[in-house]
């Protein structure tokens, strides 16, 4: 509400706080910290919590997820343009939201030879951090592998690992700061 463009991010660093940072997002400083780390305007935000915007907007939802019988969260539901809906309840891998994106289509999807070139900390820099399932899913590769390759450039300086509830979650290192009288880092 505060700011729609930002939203997915916003979710993203709620996601981070929680099961990577253990930070209890529950609380209205916290959640205001991430929004602000998500560019959104933290006092706007703050207003929306505090004057009951923002969870009328929530019992909304609620009450739309409880009319589709949703009870998992997350819940993907995808909608082809003649109204056909899959239902996805929870977490579910690539392979499986692609055999419903395909189903949808009535089979109709072709394969478009793509020339996407890019490499790992182009795939972090993307969402702003990554996880070694995210690196798994998006190269096609195991996730001990995935792990091995977060590790790696963990321990060579080029990633920031931060370790903490279910996972391990990776950051590109910051630029040094330069001068004319020389680069900080």
């Amino acid at each position: 509400m505060a700011a729609p463009a930002r939203g997915r991010h916003f979710l993203r660093r709620l996601r981070e706080g929680a099961a990577a940072e253990r930070l209890p997002i529950h609380r209205l400083d916290v959640a205001a910290s991430l929004a602000g780390k998500a560019g959104i305007d933290v006092e706007r935000f703050t207003e929306l919590v505090k004057n009951g915007e923002a969870e009328a907007a929530f019992a909304k939802d609620r009450r739309e997820c409880g009319e589709r019988g949703i009870r998992a969260f997350p819940t993907f539901l995808l909608q082809n343009k003649d109204g056909a809906e899959i239902r996805l309840p929870g977490y579910v891998s690539y392979s499986i939201m692609e055999s419903a994106v395909v189903k949808l289509a009535g089979g109709n999807l072709r394969a478009r030879n793509l020339d996407i070139n890019c490499d790992l900390f182009d795939v972090v820099a993307i969402s702003g951090s990554s996880t070694a399932k995210e690196i798994s899913e998006v190269f096609d590769i195991g996730r001990q592998d995935a792990q091995a390759v977060l590790d790696s450039a963990a321990a060579n300086g080029l990633l920031e690992k931060n370790t903490g509830g279910t996972d391990s979650l990776y950051r590109l290192v910051p630029a040094p700061a330069c001068t004319e009288d020389g680069c900080l880092v």
